[in-house]
Order: C-alpha cells, then structure tokens, then sequence
C-alpha cells in the first residue's frame, strides 16, 4: 500500500514548500509489507525511523530513499519520522502516527443442528480493543445472513461449510469455517392402552416406541405433564384429548407425535320408583341424583301426570319435585340433558306418590 508524505521543509528560516498532509494512520494487524513513500526531491537523501513499541514493525528496505518497506508485525502504535537532507544540506522532517488494531478472534458455536430445526449459530468471537461491528454468515447451502446470534433451517442431510466473517470498526477482518453436521430427526411414536375409556375408569397406559429416541415431556392436554419413559395417567373429565410426547436423539435432535385420546361420558343416573312427601325427612323430596351433573351443558327435567299434564319442571339439578297439591297415583318422569361431551341425552321413568 502506497502512502504519499509531503515535507515540510525548513532552511535558513525560509519556508521552501509546505502542504497538508495526514497526521494519523489505521491499519489492521496481519497486513504484513506496507510501503511508505514521500515525494522525491533530486540530490536528497531520507533518513526513516521508527518510535514505537518493540516487535510492533520494522524497517526491512529503503532506509536512504523516499520509499520505504515496513513489516507490520503486531497491534501497537509507533511513529514514523522522515528527516530529508537535500543537496544544499538543508533538513526537512515530517511524521506520521501509525496506529495498527488487532484482528478479532473469530468462533461460534453450534447447537440444535438437525433437519427441518431450527439450527442455532451463537457468535464466541471477541477483539482485545476496539468493538466489533459486522457479523456475516454463510450457512453453506447458499443462503447469506447479518447479525448475531442467529438461525437457520437446513433442509437436506449432510456436512455444510459454515463461514462467519466477523468485521470491527475499524475495517479489521476475520473469517472462520467449520463444517455442521446436519442429522435426521428422530422417530418419534408411542401407543396406549386401552384405546379409549369412559370416565367411569379414566386410566390410559402409554408407551414410549420411539426409535433411538428418549421422551423429554408427555402433554396430556389437561394441564398436566410427565417425565418419566413409560407412563400411566388418569383424566380427570371426559373428551378429547391431543397427547403429544416430545422425545430427543444423542445428537439433541427433537421431534414429536400426538395422538387423540378419547375419554368418554358415561351418563349415571339414579331416579328412586317412590317418594313419600309425608314431612318426616325421609324420602319426601323426588330428586334425580348422578355423575357429575354440575358439568351438564343443559338439563331439563319435568313431571307428567296420567293426562300428560306437566305438574312440575326445572333446570336446577338440585332442585326435586316435592309432591305438593298431587295425589298419590303413578307420575311419568322425563330428563333431557346436554352432556359434557355436548351430546343430548334423553331418559323417561315412572315414580309413584305414596301419601
């Protein structure tokens, strides 16, 4: 790289020739020669040196003349001082700060590299001074992203060469590759016994039948999770219900199955065939009683005559009918309900009235 000093040249106090010129210098660490040159007068001769930390660089050709040759060895900073004589004897002397920044040192780590997951590429690079600015990827498959961290989603098997180019604010640049293994997601299934229930007996055994899999997490899809390999759960209420298992691979690989597990309605009513609202406290109220009723969608439950005449209804499965202003005779009962499971139910019976 070529840098043009203008001197300041001074003799007997009369000023010769005078210019702008720059007074401070950026360079990156590991650029190696750099050539520095001032105009050439004819009959001069250039004396060049250094000040400045030792092993930062050094004058390796030119030391005499307007042009020379510089290692740059390490970060640091130094001075770089020209002093001219020209053929009359007069001196001009002229200098320069070099600053040299160092390179960062570039890595990153990988986790979560498995097919059609999310692949996360997390940046470990640091720089002794200065800041990093810029973070360019190249995922190897030909795909190109900025920033950090970041992710990336690979969709064919196989080995990619991941190249970060990391870049500090001063321009200094430095690149790493690695190739990433991308793997297969694992098989991921399990089966369970019985393959429904109702919820007189809500009790499902499932088993784990993923294949080089370890299951992470079971989902019931009632609020409740399970950790262990082969578990045995209970619902606590009737419906469907979506069971996913998540399970993971020695490569950390994840993946998950689902399966609908059905825990039916079972409608357990009890209606007695006889009351007797004589007042003693036992048996006066008629009162339907069962399973869960406070989970009903919808009851309606009404008394018939032996004309067909309703003589009592409600939509309170707490209320009961307390044979006031009846005879004793035979009365027909009917209870329409929406269960839990939203499905209409309907049951018809007969209660006799003894007074």
């Amino acid at each position: 790289m070529l840098k043009l000093r203008h001197i300041f040249f001074l003799c007997l106090s009369v000023v010769f020739s005078s210019s702008y010129s720059q007074n401070i210098l950026h360079l990156c660490e590991g650029v190696g020669i750099e050539n520095f040159k001032v105009p050439y007068l004819q009959g001069s001769f250039y004396q060049w040196q250094i000040n400045g930390s030792l092993g930062v660089a050094t004058i390796v050709g030119g030391n005499g003349t307007e042009e020379i040759t510089i290692d740059i060895q390490s970060s640091g900073s130094f001075v770089l001082l020209v002093q001219e004589t020209d053929s009359n004897g007069c001196n001009g002397t002229d200098s320069i700060q070099v600053i040299i920044h160092p390179l960062p040192q570039t890595d990153f780590s990988v986790s979560g590299n498995c097919l059609e997951n999310p692949t996360i590429f997390s940046d470990n690079s640091y720089i002794l001074t200065d800041s990093l600015v810029n973070y360019i990827w190249d995922f190897g498959d030909g795909e190109i992203s900025a920033g950090t961290p970041t992710s990336h989603y690979y969709q064919s098997l196989g080995f990619y060469p991941v190249k970060l180019i990391v870049t500090s604010n001063f321009g200094c640049r430095d690149s790493i590759t690695k190739n990433v293994q991308i793997f297969p997601k694992p098989i991921v299934d399990f089966s369970y016994n019985p393959l429904s229930a109702s919820i007189i007996n809500p009790i499902i055994d499932f088993t784990n039948q993923s294949i080089s899999a370890i299951p992470t997490i079971w989902d019931f899809d009632d609020s409740t999770l399970s950790y262990k390999e082969n578990p045995t759960h209970e619902f606590t209420y009737p419906g469907s219900f979506n069971v996913m298992l998540v399970a993971s691979d020695s490569n950390n690989c994840v993946d998950s199955a689902e399966h609908i597990i059905n825990i039916f309605y079972e409608l357990l009513l009890y209606t007695p065939n006889s009351f007797s609202p004589n007042g003693d406290g036992d048996n006066d109220i008629f009162l339907p009683k069962g399973y869960r009723m406070n989970k009903y969608k919808s009851y309606q439950f009404m008394i018939y005559n032996r004309w067909g005449e309703v003589v009592f209804t409600t939509d309170n499965t707490a209320n009961g009918w307390d044979g006031n202003n009846a005879k004793a005779d035979v009365f027909t009962w009917v209870i329409i309900l929406t269960d839990e499971m939203g499905a209409i139910r309907k049951q018809v019976g007969e209660v006799t009235l003894l007074k």
